[in-house]
């Protein structure tokens, strides 16, 4: 499955992102460099380091989430 990430797209929260079958779609101009990807209480949270947008929350993850659970749209 293929989740997308937008700016200006409000923020998801996701609870059902499987690392190694499944990826996030970024677009309108993001780039993953321009993500912070931390760990809280609440999920894996995905976020614009320059705006502190909070793009999505991952819940029930296992796994860390790298460069390679992205593709571009």
């Amino acid at each position: 499955m293929t989740f997308a990430i937008r700016l200006g797209s409000g923020s998801n929260t996701i609870l059902d992102f499987e690392a190694g079958s499944d990826k996030f779609a970024i677009g309108n101009g993001l780039t993953f460099q321009q993500l912070e990807i931390s760990q809280t209480a609440g999920g894996t949270v995905l976020k614009v380091i320059s705006t502190d947008q909070v793009l999505a929350t991952v819940t029930g993850l296992n796994s860390s989430i790298t460069a390679s659970n992205f593709v571009l749209l």
